[in-house]
Parts: C-alpha cells; sequence; structure tokens
C-alpha cells in the first residue's frame, strides 16, 4: 500500500513542479520582453523628443528639465556627391566642445556656406540634431542601431521565454527557443529601426509594437511546439 501510494504521489510532484517551471518561464519573459519595450521608449525619447524640447536658456523651462543647446560651428570642409539616382550636399563642420562632424544638407544651403563659414548647431545630449545658417536648416538623422540591437535582443529572448511558459506541461525544444530567439530578434530590430528612423509618434509606435508583438507570440508559440 504505501509503495502504490508513493507512486501516486510522484506524478502529482511531478505536474506542480512542470506548472512552476512554466509560471516561472512566463514570468521571467513578460518582464524581459516589458525591458525590451522600456529600452525602446528610452531610445524613442532620444531620437524624437528633441523636436519639443525647449532652448536653454528659455525663462519657461521648468527647474531640471531636458534642453537643447546652442552652438556655433565652422565649415572646415564641403562636398558634393552625385550618383545615377540622386545628389548628396555635404559639410565638414569642427564644433566648438567636439570633434568635427559630417552633416547632409540641402543644396541651397550648400551654395550659400563656404570654407570657413560659422554656422549654428542644435545640441541635444550632447549630439548634434540641426545645423542651419541664415533661415536653411537640415535636421541630423539619427540611426538607432546598437538601440534598436537591444531591444531586439531583449523581446526575441522575452518572446521565447513567453512562449516556453504558454506551453503548458510541454516543454520545447531547445533548438526551437533558439529559433524564435532569432526569428523574433530580427523582426523587432527591423521594425525598431524603420519606427525611429521614421520619428514615429511614441502612442502610434507602442500601438504598432504590442499588436506585432501579440501576433509574434502566436507564432512563436507554435513554432516552439513543432
Amino acid at each position: 500500500m504505501a509503495d502504490a501510494r508513493r507512486q501516486d504521489r510522484r506524478p502529482v510532484g511531478r505536474l506542480v513542479l512542470r506548472v512552476v517551471v512554466q509560471g516561472v518561464l512566463l514570468a521571467a519573459g513578460l518582464a524581459v520582453v516589458g525591458l525590451g519595450f522600456a529600452r525602446f521608449v528610452d531610445a524613442h525619447d532620444v531620437v524624437v523628443a528633441h523636436r519639443s524640447a525647449p532652448v536653454c536658456g528659455s525663462a519657461d523651462i521648468p527647474p531640471g528639465a531636458d534642453c537643447a543647446q546652442r552652438e556655433s560651428g565652422r565649415v572646415t570642409d564641403k562636398k558634393e556627391q552625385h550618383d545615377s539616382d540622386s545628389d548628396s550636399y555635404i559639410l565638414t563642420v569642427a564644433r566648438e566642445k567636439a570633434s568635427p562632424e559630417t552633416y547632409s544638407v540641402g543644396e541651397a544651403f550648400y551654395d550659400d556656406v563656404s570654407v570657413d563659414t560659422v554656422v549654428d548647431l542644435k545640441v541635444w545630449r550632447g549630439r548634434a540634431i540641426e545645423v542651419s545658417y541664415h533661415g536653411h536648416r537640415a535636421e541630423v538623422p539619427s540611426t538607432p542601431w546598437m538601440s534598436s540591437l537591444w531591444v531586439g535582443l531583449l523581446i526575441g529572448l522575452g518572446t521565447a521565454l513567453t512562449a516556453a511558459g504558454l506551453l503548458g506541461p510541454r516543454l520545447p525544444d531547445v533548438a526551437n527557443l533558439v529559433g524564435v530567439i532569432l526569428f523574433v530578434g530580427i523582426i523587432t530590430f527591423m521594425g525598431a529601426s524603420i519606427q525611429l528612423m521614421g520619428r514615429f509618434s511614441l502612442p502610434l509606435a507602442l500601438a504598432l509594437s504590442i499588436t506585432a508583438w501579440l501576433i509574434t507570440v502566436a507564432i512563436s508559440t507554435s513554432i516552439a511546439m513543432e
């Protein structure tokens, strides 16, 4: 009788252990995905928030608020680049507090300056975000590759853990989980890069991202079950 009772308890114990493991995987996955979305919001703030940021020194800036600084720079070189699709006009500008950088400007802007012309720079968190001169303005695009890579890695890993947690008593194969991480990571990296470089508004970017992630979770869970 005692041996029979012990044998009956073993399947129950395994089931409880498996449920606990699945719950931990699900909770960990959602936490990592949340961290990935938080990283995306931070990247969005860096790339887009400067558009509405006040200029440092303005009277209406709240204490402790971020502001955009004004610097002057000197044009040290200018170069035209022509190809079959388009023409590019490049200025190299020596900054006051940083090493020289190159900026792509319009043709009228390019024609209106020469070497040694002093131009104005708008600086946000140490990065020049706009160059201007006598009414000409050129916004400096940001290429948030590293931020997008981190977002892709975190959401890819979190989605794999979430998929494992949703599979109930059946644990997925490790190779399938690695496939989920790569699949979701690459898709997320591309989507985050497009939204950040496209300057999507934050509500729209989050709505699109969360909808895409929910669809991806369903697909990833199916992949992990195969």
